[in-house]
């Protein structure tokens, strides 16, 4: 499989994520699935916790591999982006940490809006790496 293709499928997964928690972050607290949204928020940290580990050991390695610098610098992008989505998610839960959400609902909602909606700006943003079919080594390729 081509290193593209898995980065793919976690962004998916992270976007599937952002997709199905946002209905249930209603405006009324009365409203939203709390139980719902606890499960969500274990699932997002597996799936980051995935992506990070996958770009970590695999994307730059297979880039120092290749030797090739424009592919190392896409690499490289690639690993900043997966940091700072990362930070993002552990900001809003650091937030939340000791503050009780449903007894701040309004605050807690917005948080969670703005913090689901950055990881998905930052999750389409690094979706623009395209693959290129590098049959020799198996790896999918970054532009460049």
């Amino acid at each position: 499989m081509h290193h593209l293709n898995i980065l793919d499928r976690l962004h998916a997964r992270l976007l599937d994520i952002i997709g199905t928690a946002l209905p249930l972050i209603t405006s009324s607290i009365a409203d939203a699935d709390l139980i719902g949204l606890a499960h969500l928020r274990t699932e997002m940290i597996q799936a980051i916790d995935a992506y990070t580990h996958y770009v970590h050991d695999h994307v730059l390695d297979a880039a120092v591999a290749a030797n090739d610098p424009a592919r190392m610098q896409l690499a490289h992008e690639i690993k900043i982006g997966c940091i700072s989505l990362e930070q993002t998610y552990r900001t809003f839960t650091s937030r939340w940490a000791h503050r009780d959400g449903m007894l701040n609902w309004p605050e807690y909602r917005l948080s969670a809006i703005v913090m689901m909606k950055q990881i998905r700006d930052q999750v389409r943003s690094a979706s623009r790496w395209e693959p290129l079919d590098d049959r020799a080594t198996g790896v999918a390729n970054l532009p460049g």
